[in-house]
């Protein structure tokens, strides 16, 4: 639409008059012009449309299926990744009520009471110390395989997600990390006998019968000769020594340490 100023003969003022042209200055002209066409808008939107190949068009559309499906394929380990991290998180949200349970009742400080409660006619404070062999550990042990990663199991999450591979990596040590901590809650002091110093004494004072069988077991021996006349602070230091190495995790790294 183009604007023109005309003079008409003997007059002196100046006509404005618009006049349509063929050449568009903005969309609106263009949209106007399209109408003055002699093929209706319809009809060109249906002759566009009858150009297309429709068997072209759908064969290159499953083409682009076909590639994005073997790309998912090809890119499972993004699939594993992604299940990995929901069995993480499932795990962590789900531990801290599991081991409240489990730490209640655990066969370790259960073991000790069972065995050593003869103590406690001795002295009231073998009593004290055996009975709270469940509170001391519990707090101790959590610590030592999971730090603080069940109060933020969202933060393990992103540290796994910024490194992928580290996942990958560090599985089979998150299993043989919870494998030993299930061993710890599962089993009894025995298992921690030989590391305690009364054990060790005994050990190196203890005259092997002659007629011995082959296959000593020296816990079961050291167990029936325990001495309850021995001094307080003796039998003190060795339930402390049990609670230690029972509770120590014995590759000093959390389960869900992300390095």
């Amino acid at each position: 639409m183009c604007v023109r100023g005309s003079l008409s003969e003997g007059a002196q003022n100046t006509e404005l008059y618009l006049t349509r042209t063929k050449q568009a200055y903005n969309f609106l002209e263009d949209s106007l012009n399209a109408l003055d066409g002699k093929t209706p808008v319809q009809e060109n939107v249906k002759q566009r449309i009858s150009t297309i190949d429709l068997a072209t068009a759908h064969n290159a559309l499953l083409k682009d299926l076909r590639f994005s499906k073997l790309k998912d394929i090809i890119n499972i380990k993004k699939f594993v990744f992604e299940g990995i991290m929901q069995m993480v998180m499932h795990m962590l949200q789900s531990l801290p009520t599991i081991l409240e349970e489990v730490l209640t009742q655990s066969e370790f400080c259960t073991s000790i009471e069972a065995h050593f409660s003869f103590l406690y006619e001795i002295d009231e404070t073998y009593e004290n110390k055996i009975k709270a062999c469940n509170e001391e550990t519990r707090e101790t042990i959590i610590f030592n395989y999971f730090f603080l990663y069940l109060q933020d199991s969202s933060n393990v999450v992103e540290n796994f997600k910024e490194e992928p591979g580290a996942i990958f990596r560090r599985l089979g040590y998150i299993e043989n990390c919870l494998e030993e901590f299930y061993k710890k809650v599962t089993s009894s002091f025995h298992e921690y006998l030989q590391e305690t110093e009364l054990y060790k004494d005994f050990i190196k004072n203890y005259e092997r019968p002659i007629d011995a069988q082959n296959n000593v077991n020296y816990v079961e021996i050291f167990l029936k000769r325990f001495d309850k006349n021995l001094g307080k602070k003796e039998i003190i230091d060795f339930f402390e020594e049990l609670n230690y190495h029972y509770s120590i995790n014995n590759s000093h790294i959390p389960c869900f340490e992300t390095f």
